[in-house]
């Protein structure tokens, strides 16, 4: 058996015993500690059944609240002083704001006013640790939810929906002047959809003008070309949200789903989902598969919209793969609660009387807007990393052998400028068979070639370093030209680069 040098074991001794000796100096008294501690409960499980239908999906996405805040919320509730966390009780508000509309059952509408209350409580009292005292913009959001679910019920009082505004404006209390972004994508979407909530909410707001210009600003831009900048699943999924919201809160679904444009954009995202389920990791993203909850449910809702299968095809392998492969709902928001509240969106909107169709192209090029890049300089002055072009560009190669979930499938990057891009191309994002991932491309700090599925080029020198700083235009890798061909029982697809 092998020893340890003398002088690690002098060291391990060390600090044993000095650990030792300070256990031996404390005390504490037990049974208060117990009394005084948060109540735990097993961490819920997820409720999946099959055939998949709305009502699964229903099932699925109150398993949180079954197996947690349904048995935790009349702790919170009665907790003297208030639990110092503002986004903790309004979360809690939201959640069973939204049990109420889904189930009616009165109790629920009562707690969630009741965390209304208790955050009140905490502003008007606030602890000497005032960390988390906050909320972000998107709380005026949350705070419109609330106020939708709850409207009609007798604990939504007068003096609730006053705090439901008070809320809301203490989230924006002013426009964020100077801190504002532009563009199409999910940071300048999330300041748009939140003041368009806080206005709804009350239009006679602080600085309501600069906050009504911003958000026609950002939505007329988006608008010219039905296309987000951004080439990433995460973030993507994140904007397609805020999207959905937007669209309820400007009261123009119908404008929306019968254009021309937005069906490109949702058909080219359709396209990203693989025969096993799976929606791939694309660029900064933070793991494979974590915003499978959004994808069902923006998959559903176009599904319902269009009356198309292919739809309901996608978002039913994504429910299959993402609810069978999840360790825990409480191991990540992303994987597990916002899944869930996901999963909710898509039990309101599916339409089980759609039937499933498979994709009808087994090869295909993916083509999106073009982006240019800003300089830094520009940056500075308008606010704006990337500006859209009325000219298509290559997104993603697709390669699939099948609709099967063992049918082996390919993604390959092929995207030009974009947001959180890292401008790797061409990348073998995902190559997957038999519901087993071969491939994936690495993402968010994993930045340079090495990290991605890219051929690699050795000459004297070694491999050639490309350390491009984020969100700097990057010289290397430029797209020249791809096409893609399908043969029949062979598919074909060419990516020309230049300065490899």
């Amino acid at each position: 058996m092998s020893r340890l040098p003398r002088c690690l074991n002098n060291l391990w001794l060390t600090l044993l015993f000095g650990a030792t000796a300070a256990w031996a100096g404390y005390t504490a008294d037990l049974d208060a500690l117990v009394k005084k501690a948060e109540p735990r409960t097993p961490a819920p499980t997820l409720a999946v059944e099959t055939p998949i239908t709305r009502d699964v999906y229903r099932k699925t996405g109150m398993s949180l609240f079954d197996g947690n805040l349904k048995r935790l919320a009349d702790y919170y509730i009665k907790q003297t002083p208030p639990y110092n966390n503002a986004s903790f009780h309004l979360d809690n508000a939201l959640w069973l704001a939204r049990m109420y509309k889904i189930t009616g059952e009165s109790l629920y509408a009562e707690q969630s006013v009741q965390f209304l209350y208790q955050l009140q409580k905490l502003l008007a009292n606030p602890p000497a640790d005032r960390r988390n005292l906050g909320l972000s913009w998107e709380k005026a959001v949350d705070l419109w939810r609330i106020e939708q679910y709850l409207k009609g019920h007798a604990a939504y009082t007068p003096q609730a929906a006053a705090l439901v505004r008070q809320f809301a404006q203490y989230a924006l209390p002013a426009f964020p002047e100077g801190r504002e972004e532009y563009g199409a994508f999910n940071r300048s979407f999330h300041l748009a959809v939140s003041a368009e909530a806080l206005l709804t909410l009350n239009p006679n707001v602080k600085d309501a003008a600069k906050f009504r210009r911003y958000a026609d600003t950002i939505w007329n831009y988006w608008w010219q070309f039905r296309d987000i900048d951004e080439s990433t699943d995460h973030y993507t999924a994140l904007w397609f949200r805020y999207l959905l919201t937007w669209i309820e809160l400007r009261k123009c679904e119908k404008e929306f789903w019968t254009d021309a444009g937005v069906k490109k954009l949702m058909e080219r995202h359709l396209y990203y989902v693989t025969p096993m389920g799976a929606f791939p990791h694309v660029s900064d993203s933070t793991g494979w598969n974590v915003t499978w909850g959004h994808w069902v449910h923006i998959l559903e809702a176009c599904a319902t919209h269009y009356k198309d299968g292919r739809y309901k095809w996608a978002a039913r392998r994504l429910y299959a793969y993402g609810s069978s492969r999840i360790e825990k709902l409480g191991s990540w928001s992303y994987t597990g609660e916002e899944a869930c509240w996901s999963l909710l969106n898509a039990a309101d909107v599916a339409d089980d009387a759609i039937a499933e169709k498979s994709r009808e192209k087994d090869v295909t090029m993916l083509l999106r807007h073009a982006a240019t890049m800003s300089t830094q300089a520009e940056v500075r002055q308008a606010r704006q990393f990337l500006h859209l072009s009325k000219e298509l560009g290559p997104d993603k190669l697709v390669f699939t052998g099948g609709s099967g979930p063992d049918a082996m499938s390919l993604l390959v990057d092929i995207v030009g400028d974009a947001g959180h891009s890292h401008a790797r191309r061409p990348t073998l994002l995902a190559l997957t068979d038999k519901q087993s991932v071969l491939l994936m491309s690495l993402g968010y700090m994993d930045r340079n070639a090495e990290d991605h599925n890219m051929a690699q080029l050795s000459d004297y020198d070694g491999y050639p370093y490309d350390n491009t700083p984020y969100h700097i235009k990057s010289t290397n890798n430029l797209m020249q030209g791809a096409t893609a061909f399908d043969c029949g029982t062979v598919g074909f697809g060419v990516a020309r680069v230049g300065n490899y």
